[in-house]
């Protein structure tokens, strides 16, 4: 999850803070399992764009 949000301060410079969060254990269907949070002083710098790639990139690298 490191190696995600280092490419995220990578891609977007202006990204201020990252949160990468992924439960573990006995979880049911449909229970959310991860949170990706990015922050930036402003929302056009690509914070969401950044999220996503977090979430899409999380999923290829890291078994969710």
């Amino acid at each position: 999850m490191k190696q995600v949000a280092d490419e995220i301060r990578e891609r977007w410079p202006t990204i201020e803070g990252i949160a990468i969060v992924q439960r573990i254990g006995r979880l049911y269907p449909r229970t959310p399992t991860v949170l990706i949070a990015c922050t930036a002083a402003h929302r056009d710098t690509g914070v969401f764009n950044a999220a996503r790639y977090g979430i899409d990139r999380l999923k290829e690298i890291v078994p969710v």
